[in-house]
């Protein structure tokens, strides 16, 4: 391990090298917020951005980074300005190889387009789990920028994290989370974000979570969940693929269990659950039998070790000023916000389509392009890192042309809601596609005599339910 301390006159930042291996940071703050970047030179900056947005909000905890060697040893002199940057910004910056396990596009078909490269690497995540000595970790992807302080956050027990689900307010922060809630949300939306969580750095945990992920490998050829991973006596079939992406499904999985490791023999166990097995009964014959198998009920706690926080830690921008104007009832465990109040913020906005930084790429070809409002935001930001840092890394901090204008609040709702009405009219009419098929299939099985046993579980309610919500804006140029 290498280590250089900072310097005024080099950088804020203490570097550590992990590539060869892993050490305890010097620090004497107990709370860190870490994000990465592995990709290129836009994700630094983003990374830079999101740091900047935390330092004009007034955080108190360590901010950290987790740089890939490939960027870091990166011959391009954009890249090591970028590099530079996040140096004076960041506390911490750690170069780690990144933690690649076999994924496949088969079973994440929606990655294909933007991030077939990066899903093999989203384990690298898994480095949290080894930043000692910090009680607690809070991971926040690059893409994000914080508007008000959350230092409170670090208040709520680990581990914590929002989890998504259809509903666009989310659950109440401080809510335990139940297994079966999370199993719905893995199936149909994405569990714990990988965007958004913290948890408690363990080296047994790592360790843990290494072995089931190769276990997982050989058991599929590739890395991927079933339901019963998450909940042994779920009747969903082992089949039923789930839609979170792969680091969100082992960080779901790591915190749903009671488990221990055991490092001589280098294998972990589940604690506070019989294993689902066949019990062998032989105390008293039956009908003649010597001996009968008996399928014995796996008990398992119906609550996981994870805490909710609201989606007012990872907000998809363009609903901020709904969730603020009390279109969506933010709701805590004792009462639900009514009227403007303080707790009625969006803290953390998530820009997970369309980038910011894609915006200044735009308006090279279109120099009178309008640009979406929740995108000033992030410029704001922008504009302020530039402004601190001039003119060192002029070079890099672009300005966006001074002909770039931002569409209002009102016209960019008017996009969304026709866009919603589009998906809306699409999904009622697939719906109804689908109804006529089940209709025309229990009037053929009558004809032959035999009926199909009409089914609704709650499973595809749910699902009916997250089609109809606008996951995904569709953006104009």
């Amino acid at each position: 391990m290498h280590m250089t301390a900072a310097t005024p006159e080099t950088c804020r930042a203490t570097v550590y090298d992990w590539t060869e291996n892993t050490t305890v940071i010097s620090t004497e703050k107990s709370c860190c917020i870490v994000t990465l970047a592995f990709d290129d030179e836009a994700y630094l900056i983003s990374a830079a951005v999101l740091a900047h947005s935390l330092r004009e909000t007034e955080t108190t905890v360590d901010l950290v980074l987790f740089l890939s060697d490939t960027l870091n040893y990166s011959p391009d002199k954009k890249v090591q300005s970028c590099i530079s940057l996040c140096k004076q910004i960041f506390d911490v910056v750690i170069i780690v190889t990144p933690l690649e396990f076999r994924v496949s596009l088969d079973v994440w078909p929606r990655f294909q387009k933007l991030y077939s490269n990066w899903l093999p690497k989203c384990f690298t995540k898994l480095y949290l789990l080894k930043l000692r000595p910090y009680e607690k970790a809070l991971f926040m992807d690059s893409d994000m920028l914080v508007l008000h302080n959350i230092d409170h956050i670090f208040n709520l027990r680990v581990p914590f994290g929002t989890l998504v689900t259809y509903r666009k307010e989310g659950l109440e922060t401080g809510t335990r989370l139940a297994r079966r809630t999370i199993l719905l949300s893995l199936l149909n939306s994405y569990g714990i974000s990988g965007a958004f969580f913290c948890i408690q750095p363990n080296d047994d945990m790592f360790q843990i979570a290494k072995l089931h992920i190769k276990e997982k490998i050989r058991q599929n050829r590739t890395y991927y969940e079933t339901p019963k991973d998450i909940d042994i006596n779920s009747d969903i079939p082992v089949k039923r693929r789930l839609n979170a992406g792969p680091d969100e499904q082992i960080f779901t999985w790591l915190y749903s269990h009671d488990l221990k490791y055991d490092a001589k023999s280098n294998r972990y166990e589940y604690l506070n659950k019989e294993q689902d097995s066949a019990q062998k009964e032989t105390s008293a014959p039956k009908d003649g039998k010597e001996e009968a198998d008996v399928k014995q009920k796996v008990v398992q706690d119906p609550r996981t070790k994870w805490t909710n926080v609201s989606r007012q830690y990872n907000c998809v921008p363009w609903l901020k000023h709904k969730f603020e104007k009390g279109y969506f009832p933010l709701r805590y465990p004792n009462h639900t916000y009514d009227g403007e109040t303080p707790e009625r913020k969006v803290y953390v906005v998530h820009y997970v389509t369309e980038k910011p930084w894609a915006a200044l790429e735009k308006t090279k070809k279109d120099a009178n392009l309008q640009i979406w409002p929740d995108v000033k935001w992030w410029y704001d930001v922008y504009d302020k890192l530039r402004e601190a840092y001039a003119p060192t890394f002029n070079e890099i901090l672009a300005p966006l042309p001074s002909t770039v204008s931002f569409m209002s609040q009102e016209e960019a709702d008017k996009i969304y809601e026709e866009d919603h009405q589009r998906l809306v009219e699409r999904t009622r009419e697939a719906r109804a596609r689908k109804m006529e098929e089940r209709e025309r299939e229990r009037e053929r099985a009558e004809l032959e005599g035999h009926a199909p046993e009409r089914r609704h579980t709650e499973r595809e309610d749910q699902g009916e339910k997250r089609r109809s919500d606008p996951r995904v804006r569709a953006r104009r140029d």
